[in-house]
């Protein structure tokens, strides 16, 4: 049984009708042994494919026109030989091409290989009779034919302005073998969009067909910006062009007119696809330096919390000196309390031997006055040494009241210091209380978190932060723009992550190993853009989102098998704490 497999082509918008008529079969077709077939399926139809690799003879295939041309009929004569295919291709019922717009000058058949690659065979240029036949050699032994409106016949990428498909007749059936592939046409409008045709109505008779080529060649890559990006090729063809312009008006032969004005098709093409390389290369260019400018503002925010954490204990160091200085007070307190009872009991000893100075004094007096005459000189020295006694128990009186004073300044002193400590001892309960409760409320915060988005999506924790694993089905094969269900996906997730803020996002694009290693890149890089913007119109703050495509650099799975390739085919987020909540 024949099977259709999905074109996945972003571009493709103008699609081919599916129910076109087949064409009948020669009755002179050479019926070949069993041939593969498969399918080029477009958005609304599908356009079959013939494998002729090893096959020997030659075998016909019809063409019949879309809904753009219906009136066009076509058959091709295809021969395969080891490496190589003949094309004998012969059409009729080709009008102009610029009934499509006055951008599209001519007609070209393409072959589409299974892996979606279209190689131009050549131009389709009718006579009046609207036929022609085309005698073609290609690389490609398997592959689908359709034929295209063109502005210039060196085109390198097809127009969706399709007017032809091949047709397998039932004569070249054979064993059928289903096929995956895809491919890729230009938009329609897109060269209107990219240059302006002139302004002109093609008119044959005055101007050869080539010479519009050429013109509107010219005119696509000026577009393009190849008179920047590619001077050099761009002057060239501008040359060739002006050149072939200069015959036309010297009325020289129509051959040299159209081999000068082919020439300038050919350069200008080179010029147009070497400017959107190195377009290319400085958009990826300017992505670098954005991605160092992100690294250089991360490092800076990293400096900032390491100055933050420094800060920090720099008032843990205050604290313990405000509460070492309060000790330090207490313990002088202490001291000076000892050192006034110190001179208090000295006091009271110098007082205590005033007393009994005095106490001898007087029994001096009274021995004098027994012996009136000869203790005269005795009696004025004992009065002498009652008024120092007397004088000397002032003093001590005078210093015990000091004594008293100092001691209840050392008790004030000692109770201020104590308030301070104990003050102190307050503040630093309350600020350990408020960060054990802030802690409590992040690892709640984070379960309720953890929990909300795995039942959106698998989540798994890594050293690196929460882990939302988003798998294939965000994008079409080999696309970056979000499917509808991926939308519905990533607005759950930001809806958690709006009500818990405090959060940096990671973003990762993935990739398989299918295709080159930059196409890959490039794929991922654009799948975790895809996500950032629409993260970004979530009202989840961009300056909090970092993305990175890895391509196929981290597989999860082995590319060996369809099911490994799709598991390595994702993109994922990464939830880390931010500064601030560290």
């Amino acid at each position: 049984m024949l099977r259709r497999f999905p074109l996945f082509a972003a571009a493709l918008l103008l699609s081919t009708s599916a129910s076109f008529a087949q064409a009948p079969p020669p009755s002179d077709v050479e019926i070949l042994e069993e041939t593969p077939l498969f399918v080029v399926e477009t958005v609304a139809g599908t356009t079959e494919a013939v494998d002729y690799r090893f096959r020997r003879g030659s075998t016909k295939i019809a063409f019949q026109g879309t809904s753009l041309l219906p009136g066009l009929q076509g058959e091709a004569t295809v021969k395969s030989n080891r490496g190589v295919t003949e094309v004998s291709a012969r059409f009729q019922g080709l009008e102009p091409a610029t009934q499509f717009g006055a951008e599209y000058l001519t007609y070209v058949l393409w072959g589409i290989s299974p892996e979606g690659r279209a190689l131009n065979l050549g131009e389709v240029y009718p006579d009046d009779d609207g036929d022609f036949k085309l005698d073609v050699t290609t690389e490609l032994q398997a592959f689908a034919m359709i034929v295209t409106a063109e502005p210039y016949f060196t085109v390198r990428r097809p127009s969706n302005v399709i007017v032809a498909e091949n047709q397998v007749l039932p004569e070249t059936r054979g064993g059928k073998e289903p096929l995956r592939t895809k491919f890729e046409l230009l938009e329609r409008g897109q060269y209107e969009k990219l240059s302006n045709p002139l302004g002109m109505t093609v008119d044959t008779r005055r101007v050869p067909l080539d010479l519009y080529q050429a013109r509107n060649a010219v005119q696509v890559a000026r577009a393009l910006n190849a008179e920047t990006l590619a001077p050099d090729t761009f002057a060239k063809a501008v040359a060739s062009l002006e050149e072939a312009e200069q015959r036309l008006k010297d009325k020289e032969k129509a051959k040299d007119i159209a081999d000068r004005a082919r020439r300038a098709v050919q350069i200008a093409e080179d010029s147009r696809e070497l400017a959107v390389k190195r377009a290319d290369e400085m958009r990826r260019e300017a992505e670098r330096r954005a991605a160092a400018e992100r690294e250089t503002q991360a490092k800076e925010a990293a400096e900032r919390a390491a100055q933050d954490a420094a800060d920090a204990r720099q008032r843990q160091q205050e604290e313990a000196a405000l509460r070492a200085q309060a000790q330090q007070a207490a313990t002088a307190a202490e001291r000076q309390k000892l050192e006034a009872e110190l001179a208090a009991s000295k006091a009271r000893e110098q007082m205590q031997a005033a007393l009994r100075e005095k106490e001898a004094a007087q029994r001096v007096i009274d021995q004098a006055r027994a012996e009136a005459e000869q203790a005269k000189l005795e009696r004025q020295r004992l009065e002498e040494a009652t008024m120092e006694s007397q004088r000397a128990v002032e003093q001590a009186r005078a210093e015990k009241i000091e004594a008293l004073r100092m001691i209840e300044q050392a008790k004030t002193e000692a109770d201020e210091a104590r308030r301070q400590a104990a003050r102190l001892e307050e503040l630093r309960a309350s600020a350990e209380a408020q960060a054990a409760q802030a802690i409590a409320e992040r690892d709640a915060m984070e379960q309720r978190m953890q929990g909300a988005l795995s039942k959106i999506v698998e989540t798994r924790e890594s050293a690196r932060g929460l882990i939302l694993n988003l798998p294939d089905i965000l994008f079409d094969f080999g696309k970056s723009t979000l499917r509808p269900e991926a939308r519905e996906t990533l607005a759950r997730i930001a809806g958690v992550m709006m009500v818990t803020p405090g959060y940096n996002l990671w973003i990762e694009g993935h990739t398989d190993s299918v295709g080159s290693d930059e196409a890959n890149l490039k794929l991922s890089e654009a799948r975790a853009d895809s996500v950032k913007a629409f993260l970004g119109k979530s009202d989840i703050d961009p300056q909090t989102i970092t993305t990175v495509g890895l391509g196929e650099t981290q597989p999860v799975a082995s590319n060996d098998t369809d099911a490994g390739r799709q598991k390595n085919r994702r993109v994922e987020i990464i939830i880390q704490e931010s500064s601030e909540q560290q």
